[in-house]
């Protein structure tokens, strides 16, 4: 894709529900390497319970912005 992706905690509004983004083994490229890529993050710190990515065996992405748990990485 060309746009930004963000993955928001499902939880907040669904008790016991989690939001992931998976990208397959095999897909190239799927978010722009100018995009910014933003992960709400779950209830767990140091646990990918909800708001996360899964990204499968081989897959490698490069983003030109991350944000997790609403803070901008660089």
């Amino acid at each position: 894709g060309t746009g930004n992706v963000t993955v928001n905690s499902a939880s907040l509004s669904w008790a016991g529900s989690s939001a992931k983004l998976t990208i397959q083994s095999g897909v190239l490229n799927a978010i722009a390497d100018t995009a910014t890529l933003s992960l709400a993050g779950g209830n767990n710190a140091g646990v990918a319970d909800d708001g996360y990515a899964e990204l499968g065996a081989g897959v490698n992405e490069v983003v030109g912005g991350l944000v997790l748990g609403g803070v901008r990485h660089v």
